[in-house]
């Protein structure tokens, strides 16, 4: 979870790898971590329940990019195995989905961003 290339854990702050400049949010969650890198969507760290949201389950040691949050994420938050952000305004979510977390009106996980259902 701590994005630097590395399972070590570590009792003082390392560099996540690639993110030097340019963050504007963080946000560690359940086993990963995503952060806002110039805009786009990056997160690391288990990928259980595609809680990575790059369309896949493979875990990462470093960032990944969030598929289709390549630019206009304004904010972002990782949960318990499932992770979301503000992108161009809407929400979207991604990841485990089994009480309906991430807010599409399924309990089917999803390994990309899907965009948040808004019932009136």
């Amino acid at each position: 979870q701590l994005g630097n290339d590395s399972t070590t854990a570590s009792s003082v702050p390392v560099q996540v790898s690639g993110l030097v400049s340019g963050v504007t949010a963080i946000s560690a969650g359940g086993g990963q971590s995503c952060a806002i890198h110039n805009g786009a969507a990056k997160c690391w760290g288990s990928n259980s329940n595609g809680r990575l949201g790059n369309n896949s389950t493979i875990d990462s040691s470093v960032p990944v990019q969030v598929s289709g949050l390549v630019s206009g994420v304004t904010a972002i938050s990782a949960g318990l195995r499932h992770s979301c952000a503000i992108h161009d305004g809407a929400a979207k979510c991604w990841g485990w989905n089994i009480l309906g977390q991430l807010g599409d009106g399924s309990t089917t996980d999803s390994p990309v961003p899907v965009a948040v259902s808004w019932v009136s």
